[in-house]
């Protein structure tokens, strides 16, 4: 049974201000999906940046040298894994669960790609428009009897634009 759309705001604004930042990462400030570690005063840190950090690893927020290994918190990891969260994407109204959420992200039309031709950042949903605005001349040549269609490559969780013959 689907929730009616006000219930799911009020869910969701809900979730957002108890949470507050407190589920970001201090140092991306983004969602911390994974593992997720903290100095002694409890500055969070998601495990990607735990891992880039130089030794001697340092607390992001009070620069205090992190114990080895830091403090796992798996009491935020099992909360987060509960609230309900809007995807990172501006424009899309999508909101889900940690991993419904980070499968959408990677099919969002909201999400930005790379232009193939100029290196532009475009919204995937946008990508059609700007092929006609910006490269008329390759829009007509590529896309004439052609589909443009998109393949999800979890293993590399990346998307990959392709142009295929209908």
């Amino acid at each position: 049974m689907s929730l009616p759309d006000t219930t799911k705001r009020k869910r969701l604004e809900g979730h957002i201000d108890l949470a507050g930042n407190d589920i970001d990462c201090t140092v991306c400030l983004n969602y911390m999906f994974g593992r997720v570690f903290a100095c002694n005063d409890g500055h969070c840190i998601c495990e990607d940046c735990l891992a880039k950090l130089p030794a001697p690893k340092r607390c992001g927020t009070c620069r205090v040298i992190l114990a080895d290994p830091p403090a796992r918190q798996r009491a935020l990891e099992r909360l987060i894994e509960r609230f309900e969260l809007p995807c990172e994407h501006t424009g899309c109204d999508y909101v889900g669960k940690k991993l419904e959420l980070l499968q959408h992200q990677q099919e969002c039309l909201h999400a930005r790609i790379e232009c193939p031709n100029c290196s532009e950042k475009v919204k995937l949903i946008d990508l059609s428009k700007h092929f006609s605005d910006c490269h008329p001349r390759a829009a007509r040549s590529i896309l004439d009897g052609l589909q443009l269609t998109k393949e999800v490559y979890t293993a590399m969780s990346a998307s990959t634009w392709m142009v295929k013959t209908e």
